[in-house]
């Protein structure tokens, strides 16, 4: 909270305490903070009913000594409406005071360097993958054209893990993602079906837990996790790739197929090239 805030709403405060403490017995003893509090608190209320039975008879069924918040605004109430309290104009502002001082300090807020709350979760953001599903990333795709990334994983595949915990979270690979691709997360094993293209796409019980048909397909049958599936802009297949891989494998990986250097050569040339 910025400083400025602080010192309204801590003048606020003080200001409320100011006015209120000329009603208070201070020759009361207090034994703790909490004794002090209810103590203040009953005898403001005395000096404002003083002896009128009508708000005394509310002040002395309380429960407790600690009066209640909604009974002090009864009182409160009741003793403006018969205009018996002199500084009822003086207590209003006040609490309009106080109550502008608490809105305002917990407003949302902006840093020193005109960067907002929004503005920084869109940074944090940006150091982190994009993940889509494949129906978002085949209708972001119908607006803006761009290749596809696609991270084909299992629940139960540790190294699938591993990889959203190093090289995934590295903020130059996510950098590099964001900017090139659509990033897909596609669970192979997922038992929603998918419509693509007019054809529909099921999950199919076989091997530990089944598979889900499109990654099948689009593994060309390869049912190794993780495994990443590069594509054109058009759906049309570029590159298999399956396993861990470090940053600078990934980073190589991502180039390759961004910069287009699949038109000229092969992976495997371009990965022994370099």
């Amino acid at each position: 909270m910025p400083y400025g805030k602080n010192l309204f709403l801590v003048l606020s405060l003080l200001y409320w305490w100011v006015i209120t403490s000329k009603f208070a017995n201070m020759t009361k003893p207090w034994e703790n903070l909490s004794g002090k509090l209810s103590n203040f608190t009953i005898s403001f209320l005395e000096q404002l009913t003083g002896k009128n039975n009508r708000y005394k008879l509310i002040f002395n069924n309380t429960p407790q000594k600690g009066l209640l918040i909604n009974e002090m605004y009864i009182l409160f109430f009741c003793r403006f409406q018969v205009k018996l309290f002199p500084m009822k104009k003086v207590l209003f502002i006040a609490i309009a005071l106080v109550t502008v001082g608490l809105i305002y300090a917990f407003m949302p807020k902006n840093d020193a360097d005109g960067v907002g709350i929004g503005a920084k979760s869109q940074q944090v953001a940006d150091d982190e993958i994009h993940w889509l599903t494949w129906d978002e990333a085949i209708k972001a795709n119908e607006k803006s054209k761009k290749k596809f990334f696609i991270d084909f994983y299992t629940d139960w595949c540790g190294w699938c893990k591993r990889m959203d915990k190093s090289t995934f979270a590295d903020p130059a690979v996510a950098k590099y993602v964001n900017e090139n691709f659509y990033a897909v997360k596609f669970n192979a094993e997922q038992k929603e079906d998918v419509v693509f293209q007019g054809t529909t796409f099921k999950w199919q019980a076989g091997g530990r837990n089944g598979v889900h048909m499109l990654a099948y397909e689009l593994l060309d049958g390869r049912l190794g996790y993780p495994s990443y599936v590069y594509l054109t802009p058009g759906y049309e297949r570029i590159l298999i790739s399956p396993g861990f891989k470090p940053v600078p494998d990934m980073q190589k990986e991502l180039k390759f197929v961004a910069e287009d250097r699949y038109n000229s050569t092969t992976w495997e040339e371009y990965k022994n090239s370099n």
